[in-house]
């Protein structure tokens, strides 16, 4: 008995023991040290992942509404890195990558109706081009879907919005008018007379035609009265290519003041003049340039213009503010590109006071043969082209226009689409949806 408890009392052998439990715990310790470090960047790596995929996406977004800026699909078209017709469904699809194993899918819808679609979107514009677009980003398997709604509103239209020649007021062709498959087009009155031939008389809302014994296609009765857009004229008054003329040209600098003194060949650019008179010689942009003559008006009329206030002594011809081309005056003849020559005259309102102390703004080509290969844009002038037995190709858009005395007048497709700019497609909000579609084959459910 007293030799057991001896042994028993014995500490041999116990380091053992102890070391093999402090290693079993440092085991456990580093087994769950390991797992969760394990765990750690697995969830790094997923959310490393997750991160560059919502990157994707959004830069899909983002190529997406580029393209639809860029290459300006019709309403019943999408696009993909082209205008393209829809797939099966509404959608247009493609699939890009972003590098480093990042992609993206968008899906561009075609116009949709206002109210319908995207409905999660704030911000919803009622009016506008509006589609929806869908992206989703994949990274290793990680999927992030967004979605947007963008806006386009309506373009600026054309200078002209009829084909030949409109009178915002009144049109007034007589005497053996030949215009050649162009227009004619008027909010108020088209006044004509015997042996006119035209294409299609357009009339607005209440507007009428003096239209005995003049020959043409048709009417179009326009839904909405005609506008003009305003005069591109900003800034030219100080950047311009008026440095290029002189004394010996007939160009006074001090007051912008050109009297041609004999033809001139210009190079291209924008020309801004406070009064201008042809003097009976041809104004033509040099081979291959495309230049813009803007008429100013008086400071008093666009504030910051520069030129003088309007006053018209005897010796003063034309008025600060006009166009004047008598004597066989000729535009970028012969046979020019009509918008290689673009005259812009700015006027002032035709029922403003400045109108009542001086009289209607004018542009006037008359006297004798001459060619005229331009656009003429006045809206608030009265424009007179009565160039006995004179031709011109191109478009006219003023307030009031007269052609008469035998001159034929032919519509030039240069000037079709002058001036016309797309509406551009900004955001309208965005939402991020769930990572797969929700409905079979449609690619905007789930959001």
């Amino acid at each position: 008995m007293l030799k057991l408890r001896q042994r028993l009392s014995q500490e041999d052998g116990i380091a053992l023991a102890v070391v093999s439990g402090v290693l079993l715990v440092i085991s456990l310790l580093a087994a769950a040290v390991i797992s969760e470090a394990t765990q750690s960047s697995q969830d790094t790596t997923r959310d490393r992942n997750s991160v560059r995929a919502l990157a994707a996406a959004q830069a899909g977004l983002a190529m997406a509404n580029y393209r639809i800026n860029k290459l300006h699909p019709a309403d019943n078209q999408c696009v993909t890195n082209v205008v393209s017709a829809p797939n099966s469904g509404s959608d247009c699809a493609i699939t890009e990558s972003v590098g480093n194993g990042a992609s993206y899918t968008y899906y561009v819808t075609q116009k949709i109706a206002a109210g319908s679609g995207c409905q999660n979107l704030p911000g919803t514009p009622a009016t506008g081009t509006q589609r929806c677009i869908t992206a989703t980003g994949t990274v290793n398997g990680v999927v992030r879907r967004l979605q947007i709604r963008v806006s386009a509103l309506p373009g600026t239209p054309p200078y002209l919005p009829i084909h030949g020649f409109l009178g915002l007021d009144y049109v007034y062709a007589k005497n053996n008018m030949n215009f050649n498959g162009a227009d004619l087009g008027s909010n108020r009155l088209v006044d004509l007379g015997n042996n006119d031939i035209f294409a299609y008389l357009q009339l607005a809302p209440g507007a009428s035609c003096n239209c005995s014994g003049a020959t043409y296609s048709g009417t179009v009765n326009n839904p909405s009265a005609f506008t003009l857009q305003p005069v591109p004229i900003a800034n030219t008054e100080s950047a311009n290519n008026n440095g290029v003329l002189g004394l010996g040209d007939g160009y006074t600098a001090a007051t912008r003041s050109l009297i041609m003194t004999h033809d001139l060949t210009l190079p291209a650019g924008d020309y801004n003049f406070c009064r201008m008179d042809f003097g009976g010689h041809n104004l033509s942009p040099a081979p291959g340039a495309q230049i813009r003559i803007f008429i100013d008006a008086p400071a008093s009329v666009r504030p910051g213009s520069g030129c003088l206030d309007n006053t018209k002594p005897p010796t003063a011809s034309p008025m600060w503010g006009e166009l004047h081309g008598d004597n066989a005056a000729s535009i970028n003849a012969p046979n020019g590109t009509a918008a290689d020559v673009q005259l812009f005259v700015y006027g002032w309102p035709p029922t403003s006071s400045f109108a009542t102390d001086w009289g209607i703004n004018t542009v006037t080509f008359a006297k004798n043969d001459g060619e005229i290969d331009a656009l003429i844009f006045a809206p608030n002038s009265i424009v007179n082209l009565d160039k006995n037995n004179g031709t011109m190709k191109g478009g006219v858009a003023g307030w009031r226009t007269y052609f008469k005395n035998n001159m034929a007048f032919q519509w030039d497709n240069s000037l079709a689409d002058l001036g016309k700019k797309p509406g551009t497609a900004d955001q309208k909000g965005w939402f991020e949806c769930k990572p797969q579609p929700t409905s079979a084959g449609v690619p905007e459910s789930g959001c």
